[in-house]
């Protein structure tokens, strides 16, 4: 399958501080030394859907993103703004934004210089941008970001030359983006949803075989949808991931006691529920699933029980054979994971990272030195975590209800980390 899957995530990088001791335990030998190949992800009517797109092409603004002061001291990790997502393709390439629409950058050396890559209409935007929801990378050079006005029809903007300049075209209504991928510069799937009535929410997806140029519906969403082939209406979409032009799964938020997956082997036309024997306790599905490294053997989809207040305990259910069969993994984290390929992941527990080197099956600590226990201690919350490869990571930082973020990047797979501003 030649595609590069990326989860989404942010950027703001210049190097300045090494985190954690430099005395770190010898790495275990099956964790490869360095940045692997392997790349992360962390959603028909006849005729061009919504009519033409725009023609034209603007060029887009070159001037670089307000820093930080480099001085001294682990504080000096966050940046002015709070960044709300990130998607890195490889060690050099990635893109970065904040909640508007218009706060959209790029880097092409590891996040030491950043462009503004923002869509020219982007500020005309006021909704939210999310990693694969509204903005989806297939690699640093096409790229498409979903965008829905208070009125009038959504739009996706659409890049082939990494954010320099953008095009337009639209759907025939005002629809929310909950999921968007690519699986070939060509072809992808955009999944939107919209309130039908009081405890629905009526779907639609669309397709794309020209690289966004234009969309048709593909499928939708009904309450009798499982016997028709189509998608349920009562359940909001948690997740979308396709492993080819084909095989895709979509992820329902429900009170079922196991994960709610849907299932198309035809490209996103006919889907079918996947049936999953529960654990013994309830737990309730949290997204997913994912596929990663461009694999399409490995999957997990996330579940969480509830441990009391504001307490949440992530386990999985863990495929190995494509989605054919799946069984339940007490991961037992307090972060959504993130994994490099079908072996190498990392998580969060007790405060603390976590990882594993076969898949979930076991999870080892990784100790942290004591500016990065600092910087835990000014900012608590892991917003985004990404690995493009067993070595080479970023983690998004955040504080609850407060709007400082900081960016810090791995190389020796979480053993060490560099503050970005």
């Amino acid at each position: 399958m030649d595609k590069k899957l990326h989860l989404a995530a942010v950027l703001l990088t210049a190097s300045c501080l090494i985190l954690g001791s430099c005395g770190q335990q010898r790495q275990d030998e099956s964790w490869p030394e360095g940045s692997a190949a392997a790349s992360v992800p962390a959603g028909q009517s006849s005729g061009k859907a919504g009519g033409s797109p725009a023609a034209g092409a603007a060029d887009v603004r070159k001037e670089p993103i307000p820093a930080v002061p480099a001085d001294a001291g682990a504080g000096n990790a966050a940046s002015r703004g709070r960044l709300t997502g990130m998607q890195w393709l490889d060690g050099d390439h990635g893109y970065a934004w904040e909640r508007t629409g218009d706060k959209f950058y790029r880097t092409d050396n590891g996040g030491e210089d950043w462009q503004d890559a923002a869509p020219p209409a982007a500020s005309a935007f006021p909704g939210g941008l999310d990693a694969g929801k509204a903005v989806y990378f297939f690699d640093a050079m096409h790229g498409w970001i979903c965008m829905a006005p208070d009125q009038g029809p959504t739009l996706v903007f659409r890049t082939d030359d990494g954010g320099r300049t953008w095009k337009e075209s639209r759907l025939p209504v005002r629809t929310e983006p909950t999921g968007m991928q690519f699986v070939t510069p060509s072809q992808g799937w955009l999944m939107t949803s919209a309130d039908a009535a009081m405890g629905s929410t009526e779907k639609t997806l669309y397709v794309t075989a020209d690289g966004g140029l234009s969309w048709k519906p593909s499928a939708g969403s009904s309450y009798a949808g499982e016997a028709k082939g189509m998608l349920p209406e009562r359940e909001a979409v948690t997740g979308m991931h396709f492993t080819d032009a084909s095989n895709g799964w979509l992820a329902f938020g429900s009170h079922d006691p196991a994960p709610v997956l849907y299932r198309t082997k035809d490209g996103g036309k006919a889907w079918s529920k996947v049936r999953i024997e529960p654990a013994s306790d309830v737990r309730y599905g949290a997204g997913g699933p994912e596929f990663p490294g461009g694999q399409a053997q490995f999957g997990f989809a996330l579940v969480y029980l509830n441990e009391g207040a504001d307490r949440r305990r992530l386990d999985a259910y863990v495929t190995n054979d494509g989605g054919n069969h799946w069984s339940f993994q007490p991961w037992n984290l307090e972060r959504a994971a993130a994994f490099a390929d079908a072996r190498h992941g990392w998580g969060w527990r007790n405060g603390g990272l976590v990882a594993t080197a076969d898949g979930g099956s076991s999870w080892r600590e990784i100790p942290a030195g004591p500016a990065l226990r600092e910087l835990l201690r000014r900012f608590p919350v892991p917003i985004i975590m990404q690995f493009t490869g067993a070595g080479d990571g970023w983690l998004l930082l955040g504080k609850n209800g407060e709007e400082e973020t900081a960016l810090l990047r791995t190389k020796d797979g979480g053993a060490t980390w560099t503050a970005a501003s």
